[in-house]
């Protein structure tokens, strides 16, 4: 059920709510569930990985980076269209 008096938890622009939401899942989950997140599954985006991984919220044991692969085919679309174009202009 949804309240619909929700409060805000994140302050900061847009574009650091993944990173913090990241941050805050990674450091709280020993805590309140006993357990170390080994993989990352994120949507292209490194930087969220990327501070995550820095901060080795777990000194002793590594975080592997995982993509959805959604994401990597739209990049992959994206790149692909792009070089037409740019392959198109060549000739």
């Amino acid at each position: 059920m949804h309240n619909e008096n929700c409060e805000a938890n994140h302050f900061g622009n847009s574009g650091s709510m993944e990173v913090s939401g990241a941050i805050e899942i990674f450091q709280r989950s020993e805590s309140l569930h006993v357990l170390r997140y080994t993989k990352f599954l994120g949507d292209g985006d490194a930087r969220a990985y990327k501070t995550v991984n820095e901060m080795q919220p777990f000194r002793d044991t590594g975080i592997e980076k995982l993509e959805c692969a959604v994401y990597v085919k739209k990049r992959m679309g994206t790149r692909l269209r792009a070089l037409k174009l740019w392959v198109g202009y060549q000739k």
